[in-house]
């Protein structure tokens, strides 16, 4: 369960600041098998290209340079999949996309992730390419799918 007292409740995901570093830490352990620490979002948070949003219950951090974007983690506490956060989540960074202008949106997903690329594909991204054996898994390496979307 998820440390509540330290994020607002609220229907609207909120600015990933210094002070939410522990929660989304905790929050990318229920996700990830190697999750970043506290330590990791910190640094993430204090770089100005970096961009993010948390609730109680999902988490979404980018990283903006110019006119685009790369989603760098997208997850949702496992209590509470398969009911629309990460794709509300998603419909945000959209329209925070087009309000600073950006033109396309990049990602890297695990090959063995099939609900986190469906749920990509559903909402307009793109397979551009594969990275062989990016991701650590517990049994050794699995590729990446690399997929963009372009407004």
């Amino acid at each position: 369960m998820l440390q509540k007292n330290k994020i607002p409740l609220s229907l609207t995901p909120v600015l990933l600041t210094l002070s939410f570093c522990e929660t989304a830490a905790f929050l990318h352990q229920t996700s990830f098998d190697f999750p970043w620490s506290k330590e990791s979002f910190e640094a993430l948070v204090s770089l100005p290209a970096t961009v993010g949003w948390i609730d109680e219950k999902a988490l979404l951090v980018c990283s903006k340079v110019a006119d685009e974007m790369e989603i760098l983690t997208l997850c949702v506490d496992p209590c509470f999949r398969r009911m629309g956060l990460a794709e509300k989540f998603l419909d945000y960074l959209f329209r925070y996309a087009d309000e600073q202008g950006v033109h396309r949106l990049f990602l890297e997903v695990s090959v063995q992730n099939t609900a986190a690329r469906n749920l990509y594909d559903k909402k307009g991204f793109r397979q551009i390419g594969q990275r062989k054996n990016y991701y650590k898994t517990k049994t050794g390496f699995c590729d990446a799918v690399c997929m963009e979307k372009t407004f």
